[in-house]
């Protein structure tokens, strides 16, 4: 981001309008950011889809370590040291006030990250007083490339596109 700013000029980005996107590991990324964001890094809205937000509830859920998990953040077992470390992985941990609005898109019928995820995330972010909404896409499963072949998949597109038009003051843009 800092990067970004600094060439924001050259590159004809506004620096004031900058989003970040990102799906399942990367909507757990830039979930990560947004939350993490100091005033140089931040950003003006947030779209994660299907992320991964709170890594300790869903090993709680599970009552064990998933693969995927243990890769990422090297554990081997799930113990105090392992919990402490998903806390820290996880963007819910972060949630504060201040945040960018998110909007979180996630297939109700996902069965790799549970749509509860963004669930949790959101009622977090609005108990802290921050701006987020989420986009159930009713019957979806994990990925956009099963929704791609799916009609009744494609509201998110639209509602996306609304979103960060609405967020990032699209019109504002236009009249400058």
């Amino acid at each position: 981001m800092v990067w970004v700013r600094a060439h924001a000029r050259q590159f004809k980005v506004d620096p004031q309008r900058i989003a970040l996107l990102g799906e399942s590991a990367g909507g757990h990324l830039v979930s990560f950011a947004g939350a993490r964001a100091k005033a140089s890094t931040r950003v003006a809205a947030v779209v994660s889809f299907y992320g991964p937000h709170d890594f300790a509830a869903r090993a709680e859920q599970h009552g064990r370590l998933a693969e995927s998990l243990k890769a990422f953040l090297g554990l081997a077992e799930l113990n105090d040291a392992a919990q402490r470390s998903m806390r820290e992985a996880s963007p819910i941990t972060y949630v504060h006030k201040d945040m960018p609005p998110y909007l979180l898109i996630h297939g109700t019928a996902d069965s790799t990250v549970p749509y509860d995820q963004s669930v949790r995330m959101c009622d977090r972010m609005k108990q802290a007083g921050a701006s987020c909404e989420i986009f159930a896409v009713q019957g979806a499963p994990h990925g956009v490339g099963p929704w791609e072949k799916t009609p009744e998949f494609q509201g998110y597109k639209g509602k996306m596109v609304e979103w960060l038009g609405q967020t990032l003051g699209a019109g504002q843009a236009a009249a400058r």
